[in-house]
């Protein structure tokens, strides 16, 4: 089966026949339908066909007509946000039925699609953390309950109406990722916030530390978890949650998690050697003075999403004798510094093109064999070049990849149906922590089978 969707247009058969019964003037028609979106959910998903394995996905808001009074925001224009990487023929406005509040968008997409969407309404923005003053203009969907990004008391961290703004669509073939219905609401360990003032660096930043229910009594000391990007760790990622629930269940030891927050993310995540000074030498120390964790490389993780992945490799390959596992989801390998020539090249023989290798993988390529396991993932849908990305997320990853087994590395890797999105990160996230911190993980079992 393609990898990819059917570009084309298509017709909701459900929003047809509304548009049937308004047109012969049953003026009900249209009440019944919202009445019916509440009670069953949004997107609409019709014409499933088990042998091609595709499906109509159908998109409604409900939008503010001009009857509605002379202060209302009236709608006149509704976008979805999404993070798939389709073809340009894949429109995003979504049209209005008439003059009725209905405004709607009907796409074909392969059945085991898992993505985060939100509406865009009345404005350009993408979905992004409001800033004070902002008018909101981005919105989950009000008639699917499944929201990724929901409010939380846990401590600093930004929640309530502001973080419920992206919702999830999964379709009847996607795969189960078990482990997001395992997580408590809360965890049953403890999390706590710091200021951590770094000295290499000149700054501070918040820091995040999650102890599990048990240690003080353990026989050993905790596994050690340092995961990038420590504001998306707690909401949407829901760490805690996460580690409670696989220790709960023995597939991985008490772990401690360190979740690092951002100051200068765009200059200290990209392969940036002050910032794994700061890691290195003034981090771990830190933790290591207040929490009764490992030093065994072995047991202790580098982790991190996008950006966060790209740096938890380079931490990796500058601090393998602190970090002997790196966990990376999503990781920006196409990435090289600005001021860097073009580089190595190398053939991508699915899309038989000669594509740009990234710089970090060609200072693997150099690097002698370092003692480090890999757990990777991309999404097959982060697929896209642009002006930004000199070559797709997906090939830089499946390069790395074949770098780092040709080096002679254990790296497990795999490729989700989906994008750069949270929606498969939150899940992933425990696979990569059971293979590299689970029982089966020091039997030295790693794989390179794509999912």
């Amino acid at each position: 089966m393609s990898r990819q969707t059917t570009a084309v247009t298509e017709q909701s058969p459900r929003i047809g026949a509304l548009a049937g019964e308004l047109a012969r003037g049953n003026i009900g028609a249209l009440a019944a339908f919202w009445d019916e979106v509440q009670t069953s959910g949004t997107p609409l998903v019709e014409a499933y066909d088990p042998q091609t394995r595709q499906c109509l996905v159908t998109w409604v808001w409900r939008g503010v007509t001009a009857d509605a009074g002379a202060d209302a925001d009236v709608t006149h224009r509704v976008e979805l946000e999404h993070a798939l990487h389709l073809p340009d023929e894949m429109e995003t406005h979504l049209q209005r039925l008439g003059e009725t509040d209905l405004w709607f968008r009907t796409w074909r997409l392969r059945s085991d699609v898992r993505t985060s969407y939100a509406f865009t309404v009345n404005g350009s923005d993408m979905r992004r953390r409001p800033k004070p003053g902002d008018e909101r203009t981005d919105f989950a969907d009000p008639f699917n309950p499944d929201h990724h990004a929901q409010g939380t008391d846990l401590p600093g961290v930004w929640g309530g109406e502001e973080a419920d703004r992206s919702s999830t669509l999964v379709l009847p073939d996607a795969e189960q990722l078990p482990w997001l219905d395992a997580r408590r609401a809360m965890p049953a360990g403890e999390v706590t916030q710091h200021t951590l003032r770094s000295e290499i660096l000149n700054n501070e930043r918040q820091v995040w530390v999650f102890t599990p229910a048990g240690t003080d009594d353990a026989s050993e000391p905790a596994n050690l978890l340092v995961i990038l990007d420590g504001e998306r760790c707690l909401q949407p990622m829901g760490v805690p949650m996460l580690l409670d629930a696989l220790q709960e269940a023995g597939k991985i030891g008490p772990t401690v998690a360190v979740m690092v927050g951002n100051v200068e993310r765009g200059t200290e995540l990209p392969c940036h050697q002050p910032f794994a000074d700061f890691i290195a030498q003034e981090l771990l120390p830190w933790v290591r003075e207040r929490h009764r964790v490992t030093t065994d490389p072995q047991r202790t993780v580098i982790s991190g999403l996008s950006y966060g992945g790209l740096a938890s490799a380079f931490i990796g390959l500058r601090c393998s004798h602190l970090f002997g596992n790196v966990l990376s989801q999503s990781g920006s390998y196409w990435w090289k510094p600005q001021d860097d020539p073009a580089g190595e090249r190398w053939l991508d023989p699915i899309r038989h093109a000669v594509q740009p290798q990234g710089w970090l993988t060609q200072e693997y390529l150099r690097a002698p064999l370092l003692p480090l396991r890999w757990y990777m993932d991309t999404g097959i849908f982060e697929s896209q070049a642009s002006n930004i990305l000199p070559t797709t997320l997906n090939a830089a990853n499946q390069h790395l990849r074949d770098v780092l087994l040709l080096k002679g590395y254990d790296v497990h890797y795999r490729e989700y149906v989906g994008g750069h999105d949270y929606a498969w990160w939150r899940g992933t996230l425990a696979d990569g922590l059971i293979v590299l911190l689970g029982c089966s993980a020091r039997d030295g079992n790693g794989d390179a089978s794509a999912g």
